[in-house]
């Protein structure tokens, strides 16, 4: 969306002969954008995911070794997903 405002300015300003301005501002909130489209899509996963997690019961999951593998394997990659979401969103 803002790729091509960008790119309606730098025409336009092209067609009217005035120098081309680099819009720095749509470039860095475009980043913010894609660094919030992330990290609303992680959630959105963690979400899915522990929504699963609650329909099974202890007795349950105590059976399934490879259930609770699979749990803890996804909150690491949850997790590491996060951390490198972290240092973006410090930026």
């Amino acid at each position: 969306m803002l790729d091509g405002s960008r790119k309606q300015f730098n025409d336009a300003q092209g067609l009217l002969g005035i120098p081309k301005e680099p819009f720095s501002e749509l470039t860095k909130m475009q980043l913010e954008i894609n660094t919030l489209e992330k990290l609303y899509n992680l959630y959105n996963q963690v979400c899915v995911e522990t929504e699963v997690w609650d329909t099974y019961t202890f007795s349950e999951l105590q059976k399934e070794q490879d259930m609770i593998n699979v749990m803890r394997d996804n909150v690491i990659k949850f997790t590491g997903e996060g951390k490198k979401l972290g240092k973006d969103l410090k930026k």
